[in-house]
Formats: C-alpha cells, sequence, structure tokens
C-alpha cells in the first residue's frame, strides 16, 4: 500500500513539472466562464424602470425588435416635446435638432425621456447581452486577447489589467494617447493596436482565438 501510494504521489509531482501552467489554465477557463445576465437583470427590474422596459426584461432575454422599440419609444418622446427632434442613427445614436439644442432645455428634454422610457437601459444590455452573451468578465476578457496576441506576459490576468487601469488614473501626468499605452505590454510596438482590437472584439471572437 505504502508503495502504491508513493507511486501516485510521484506521478502527480511529475505531471505538476511537466505541465506548471495547467493549474493557471483552469483559473483562467474558470474566470472566462461566465456568470450570466440573469442576476444582474433581476436587479434591474428591481429599479424604477418603464412598464415598457419590465415586459422587456420579463424573460430575461432582448430581442433585436424590442431593442429597436426601446428606440422608437425615445424618439417619439423627445420629438413630442415641440421644441426638440430626434433621430435615430445607424451606429445607435441620435441626431438632434429644434431651437432647445442649445439651451439648457435639451438636457431636461433628452434627460426625461430617457427616464420615461428606459430605453437606454433596453438598448445597453441588449448591445452588451450580444456581444457578451456568457456575461464573462469584461477586464479577463481584455487580459485574455492580449495574451493570445502575445503582447503581455502569459500569465497576465484581468486583475493585472485593472491594476494597469488603476495605475494610469492615477498617474498626474497620462501619455496623450490614453490608456492603450499605458500598459505593461512585453511588446511595446505591437501592443496599443493589439489593445484597440481587443477593445472591439465580441466575447466570442476573443474565446475563439487560438
Amino acid at each position: 500500500m505504502k508503495t502504491h501510494s508513493l507511486f501516485c504521489v510521484f506521478w502527480i509531482a511529475l505531471a505538476f513539472l511537466l505541465c506548471p501552467a495547467c493549474s493557471a489554465e483552469e483559473d483562467t477557463s474558470s474566470a472566462l466562464r461566465g456568470r450570466g445576465w440573469e442576476s444582474e437583470l433581476e436587479a434591474v427590474k428591481q429599479k424604477d424602470i418603464s412598464d415598457f422596459a419590465k415586459k422587456v426584461l420579463e424573460d430575461n432575454v432582448i430581442t433585436e425588435e424590442e431593442a429597436a422599440q426601446a428606440r422608437s419609444n425615445y424618439v417619439s418622446c423627445v420629438n413630442s416635446s415641440g421644441r426638440l427632434t430626434a433621430t435615430s442613427l445607424s451606429d445607435g445614436g441620435y441626431e438632434f435638432t429644434g431651437p432647445a439644442i442649445d439651451t439648457e432645455e435639451y438636457h431636461t428634454i433628452t434627460d426625461q425621456c430617457s427616464k420615461e422610457t428606459s430605453s437606454h437601459i433596453v438598448t445597453m444590455y441588449f448591445n452588451s447581452m450580444r456581444k457578451n452573451p456568457k456575461n464573462i468578465d469584461s477586464n479577463e476578457l481584455t487580459a485574455h486577447c492580449l495574451v493570445k496576441h502575445h503582447v503581455v506576459e502569459p500569465t497576465y490576468s484581468g486583475t493585472d489589467y485593472e491594476n494597469d487601469l488603476e495605475e494610469y488614473f492615477r498617474k498626474e501626468v497620462k501619455p496623450e494617447e490614453g490608456v492603450r499605452v499605458a500598459l505593461s505590454f512585453t511588446d511595446p510596438q505591437r501592443g496599443p493596436d493589439v489593445y484597440d482590437r481587443c477593445s472591439t472584439m465580441s466575447a466570442q471572437e476573443i474565446l475563439d482565438l487560438p
């Protein structure tokens, strides 16, 4: 029995020596598993949001049609002011015209319509859920993407990325190029462009990186 136990311990130790990064890979895999959106959406439903938004979030799913309706509700609300006209743009933004455009009244109208329709909440979660269906931590995704492109250390994590961001914002004098050049890159030349690319990728695109 003692010989058998020692034999098992030997092979476990050998496996660890041959694969020192295995435990780190498991941790990374766990971090990239995602926590889902249900609990977050349940918390949103408890807030003061429009009846339309509550109905949309009832099943914890936001369809493209529901997101489009939310935007339409917001446009209709702004246009009903008679002082400001909103037009929905294809990039997800809005164009505003009218006599209230350069006055404090502009903010009053747009803020009130955001509150009345909760369109910003519906569209924000629609875009977030489409880009990141499993609700994986965004810091972990960014770190994973940078590692896969070999511009940071292989052990670079979401916590490291968060620390880099905090360090950047603490600096009194910040680089003109912004945070894209302020991370702990092992490849400072490629790093900033890779970071820009990672910022536009969906969660699935990042997870699919070889």
